[in-house]
């Protein structure tokens, strides 16, 4: 429960957190303020913070998650990501039914598109 009179920022506020001074703690930020990554999807009001804040807050937290890909990162409401957190998605698996875990195809671009051996979505709750 909040405290009386305590209001929320806006959730499309890139940086929700206001320090003493006025100014704003760039580190840390409203995901879906500042993510604009056609497979993955933020609640409102979660966040992350980091001691060093990155450019590409969506390659910093899924960075094998491509555009293009089969699978998504879907981020439910009032989540909060720690400095460090990475999503290691379905994009970074091996296959493991042929000869080899080698990723063979992901050098041959005629192939690349039929190389997924999961598809599967990381999903956070709310």
């Amino acid at each position: 429960m909040m405290p009386e009179g305590t209001a929320l920022p806006a959730p499309s506020e890139r940086y929700p957190v206001e320090l003493p001074d006025g100014s704003r703690h760039t580190g840390t930020v409203f995901l879906n303020a500042v993510i604009d990554h056609p497979q993955i999807e933020i609640g409102d009001y979660s966040y992350a913070s980091d001691f060093e804040p990155p450019q590409d807050w969506a390659a910093r937290l899924a960075p094998y998650l491509h555009p293009g890909a089969r699978e998504r990162l879907v981020m439910g409401r009032f989540c909060a990501v720690a400095h460090g957190v990475r999503f290691i998605t379905a994009a970074a698996n091996h296959a493991t039914r042929g000869l080899t875990t080698y990723p063979l195809p992901i050098f041959d671009p005629a192939r690349i598109a039929e190389y997924r051996p999961d598809t599967r979505d990381t999903v956070i709750g709310h």
